[in-house]
């Protein structure tokens, strides 16, 4: 028996099956332009992985350069949205 911090690899024959046909997911990158009310312009990296077994499932996660003017604008838009009591007038975040 292995110790729950040994790898997956060791634990379970279903995940290196799985881990060994490489049927995971799609991925898919590139660049997303989005201009937000409040945080104006925004050009983005755009990563979106897809689950190969059910392409109707994905995960996409926008990212911005740290130092960039994009990433600055998006500072205070992710301290709002982790805020749930903070309220922008005329806008949703």
């Amino acid at each position: 028996m292995y110790p729950p911090t040994a790898p997956a690899s060791l634990r379970d024959e279903r995940f290196r099956q799985w881990w060994a046909a490489h049927d995971v997911a799609v991925r898919d990158t590139g660049a997303q332009h989005l201009r937000h009310p409040v945080g104006g312009d925004l050009p983005l990296d755009r990563n979106a992985v897809t689950w190969a077994a059910d392409p109707d499932l994905q995960i996409i996660v926008r990212t911005a350069e740290p130092g960039t003017p994009c990433h600055d604008s998006l500072r205070p838009l992710a301290s709002w949205a982790a805020d749930p009591g903070h309220g922008i007038s005329g806008s949703s975040v």
